[in-house]
């Protein structure tokens, strides 16, 4: 659990909408950063309160872990929250910590189908889950809850505002851990492309962790080999104030990821009405709607242009945001709310009308 992560948001999100219901409500995680350890026990403190009938043991689940122990001990009831895993051959040369987790992760996800109610945060997910022998009739889809009102309090970082803020400059914006599945080398070689036959006066930002360091060198030798050194930025990991201030200070969100479950920093982009440039890939269509550009192949120069027009013509421009406007009302927290609520339904749980 820590702040920042979409995960640790929305289950932070869930917790405090079982608390407002009047249910009992606590979080267990073997990690906690010591800024939420007064929100979070710990995992071993779970043991005592896996046997009443009535109770409900909510298992958010992302990568092989040894806390399915818990789910798998656990008589109460057990609703299952897939998050997805990437594909073990994605981190294949890079990560072989990451390759072994997610291979065995799963594997295990097929152990955990005897459970009351398993739910994906996209219907991509829930779809996974079917195809891995869940009974469909017995799975929902909760999209993440985002924490909007956190966002909109946040300040932005003044600082990291004049450095963005360059007459003439163009930025391009990147989020998300920096790993093989996101394909960063092609965010690199568009953005190449579009700095030398496009725009000169660009800049791209990678905002997200730099912990699989075998990948990160390769892109900085890549970056370096194309003499752009000067021109692209690993922010990596930054405050939610710096987050908020690279969406409001970018003119270009581009994503070339292969492999995503739910893609948070897609909806980010559609709340701070930065316009969105994504490869059609895995759940990207489902959360896009039919806002932002998908591009199929990876024809750079088309590409490269495609993100001209999203950057120059206002009113290209300001159509894209306005269908990604549109598109957000999907997951604000009252319609997750009400996902949720309809999720505890179907275990039976009686809990107060919630209002759309």
């Amino acid at each position: 659990m820590s702040p920042g992560d979409a995960t640790s948001n929305h289950i932070l999100e869930i917790d405090k909408r079982l608390s407002k219901w009047g249910f009992e409500s606590y979080i267990y995680a073997q990690h906690t950063s010591h800024e939420l350890q007064e929100q979070v026990r710990l995992i071993e403190d779970l043991r005592p309160y896996l046997n009443q009938k009535s109770d409900l043991l909510i298992y958010h689940y992302g990568i092989f872990h040894t806390s399915a122990y818990y789910f798998h001990a656990a008589s109460c009831r057990r609703m299952l929250v897939y998050h997805n895993i990437t594909p073990a051959h994605m981190f294949a040369g890079w990560d072989k910590y990451n390759q072994t987790n997610c291979r065995l992760g799963r594997l295990m996800l097929q152990t955990l189908k005897e459970c009351d109610l398993a739910v994906g945060d996209s219907d991509f997910n829930r779809q996974e889950l079917v195809a891995s022998g869940f009974d469909a009739v017995k799975t929902a889809v909760i999209p993440i809850f985002l924490p909007v009102d956190e966002w909109q309090n946040l300040p932005v970082d003044t600082h990291l505002q004049s450095a963005l803020k360059q007459p003439g400059k163009t930025n391009w914006l990147s989020v998300g851990r920096v790993a093989p599945n996101k394909a960063i080398e092609d965010v690199i070689r568009l953005f190449y492309v579009y700095k030398n036959d496009v725009n000169p006066q660009a800049h791209l930002y990678l905002v997200g962790s730099l912990s699989i360091q075998s990948y990160v060198q390769a892109l900085q030798e890549l970056v370096a080999s194309l003499n752009l050194t000067n021109y692209v930025s690993f922010s990596g990991r930054v405050s939610n104030s710096q987050l908020k201030t690279y969406y409001q200070n970018a003119h270009l969100f581009l994503s070339a990821s292969r492999h995503e479950g739910f893609c948070v920093p897609l909806i980010e982009s559609m709340f701070f009405e930065l316009p969105i440039l994504a490869r059609n890939a895995t759940v990207i269509p489902e959360t896009m709607g039919q806002s932002g550009i998908l591009f199929n192949t990876l024809d750079h120069l088309a590409v490269a242009h495609t993100a001209h027009l999203m950057v120059t013509d206002n009113a290209l421009r300001q159509q894209i945001i306005n269908t990604q406007k549109l598109r957000l009302q999907a997951f604000l927290p009252d319609v997750v709310e009400v996902r949720l609520h309809e999720a505890l339904q179907k275990l039976d749980i009686t809990i107060p009308l919630v209002s759309t």
